[in-house]
């Protein structure tokens, strides 16, 4: 029941199929189908800028205009602009070789008369097939769609790395091929692999500086000395370490960029998972390993910070949350560095009507003090009427409560004041 329950984030009803059908659903394909659910004003038609958790600061792509380096949403060609092929591209074509052997495979059970495939020939197919059904769907509905996260991505992932393994482990079968340009695919498909992870590279800037000429000069190697082997000898004795050396050309740079996920400096935020290529600037710092998990000190909120949720902890009941804040970008630091119950003011997209006046003055009497977070800017929240309600009574009614309270000097939450409402 309502009453029971946080509201329904992503609608202006409170409904839960508005938000899952709608806002999370249909709308993403045709806006504002679904009534209820939030609509254009929260789905940008721009993805949004990838920032470095440590500094905040966005991570930028100088070679490119805006236009390319973070694409429109909705832009048909998305999958392939550097923004979002740095993130889930990487084998792209290894995976279209995939499809392509399949596509082969089929052509020649038609020709003999379709006839029976063996076992192995059939979990092959069956494979094959679903996953390149499935990838087209996926990446169609992907190209259509407005995507605000890179995260979306993940839905073309599995399809993409599976194909790629069938791909490469094909064109390594034809290695002992009787015909010539069967044996050509491997070296074809590692310099083709090899290429298109270099323009990755160059054209988003998004690697270190000798990440482009090793895999070239790796892939160029192997498949000089696998067309000088096929030469000389069909069955050459090298053929497996020349197949370990393939996939070290293929997997070297997706390696290296899913390595950045231990890093906390390079693997995106909480909003927006980026990682991967990276602009160069990034690559400058040093790569550490982070630790795996953090007891309740994180070193990501400031000191003023810390200082603050003690004294929240320290004034505040077990009842309610630990502050009311009229902004998400404030909340989610709070929830996510310092684990404390903050609630946030107009919800996720900032439109929820919710919590409403009499509401937070419910909250007010039965928790009997109540520490609310504020920007100091009234524009910045006055993005519904119910926020705009809210934040206009607490700044009359709540007293304002000092920096000196809770350790710090003035200056130590910049932008924000903290309003102490009583019971």
């Amino acid at each position: 029941p309502a009453a029971d329950r946080p509201y329904i984030d992503g609608s202006t009803n409170n409904n839960i199929y508005s938000m899952v059908f709608g806002f999370n659903g249909i709308n993403r394909l045709l806006p504002n189908l679904v009534p209820g659910a939030i609509g254009d004003a929260v789905n940008s038609t721009r993805s949004p800028t990838p920032v470095t958790r440590a500094t905040g600061r966005p991570l930028s792509v100088p070679m490119l205009p805006r236009e390319l380096a973070v694409p429109p949403g909705k832009r048909a060609a998305k999958l392939v602009l550097p923004y979002y092929a740095t993130q889930v591209g990487w084998l792209y074509p290894a995976a279209l070789a995939g499809l392509l052997f399949q596509a082969l495979g089929v052509a020649r059970w038609w020709r003999r008369g379709r006839q029976r495939l063996t076992e192995a020939e059939r979990a092959r197919a069956g494979t094959a097939t679903a996953l390149g059904l499935w990838l087209v769907l996926a990446a169609g509905l992907l190209s259509v769609a407005n995507v605000p996260h890179v995260a979306y991505l993940a839905t073309i992932a599995v399809q993409v790395a599976v194909l790629a393994g069938l791909g490469l482990a094909e064109a390594a079968q034809r290695l002992s091929s009787g015909r010539r340009i069967a044996r050509l695919a491997l070296p074809s498909l590692v310099l083709a692999q090899a290429c298109w992870v270099a323009v990755i590279i160059i054209v988003g800037r998004s690697g270190p500086r000798w990440l482009v000429p090793t895999v070239l000069m790796l892939a160029g190697a192997l498949a000089l000395t696998l067309l000088l082997g096929q030469h000389r000898s069909p069955n050459p004795r090298w053929r497996r370490p020349a197949l370990a050396a393939a996939a070290l050309a293929v997997l070297l740079a997706p390696a290296i960029w899913s390595g950045f996920m231990l890093d906390r400096n390079r693997d995106g935020t909480a909003g927006e998972a980026y990682v991967g290529g990276r602009s160069r600037a990034a690559q400058l710092r040093p790569f550490q390993i982070d630790q795996p998990f953090r007891l309740p000190a994180d070193p990501h909120l400031s000191a003023a910070q810390h200082r603050l949720i003690a004294y929240l902890r320290s004034h505040t009941g077990r009842r309610g949350p630990l502050m009311v804040t009229d902004q998400w970008t404030t909340a989610a630091n709070y929830i996510l560095g310092g684990g404390a119950d903050v609630m946030t003011m107009g919800g996720f997209s900032g439109h929820v009507p919710s919590p409403t006046l009499p509401q937070l003055r419910r909250m007010i009497l039965t928790d009997r003090e109540l520490f609310v977070l504020l920007t100091v800017r009234d524009a910045l929240t006055a993005r519904n009427h119910t926020v705009q309600q809210d934040t206009t009574w607490v700044r009359s009614h709540c007293p304002l409560v000092a920096p000196s309270q809770f350790g710090g000097p003035s200056h130590s939450l910049l932008g924000l004041r903290l309003y102490s409402c009583y019971g």
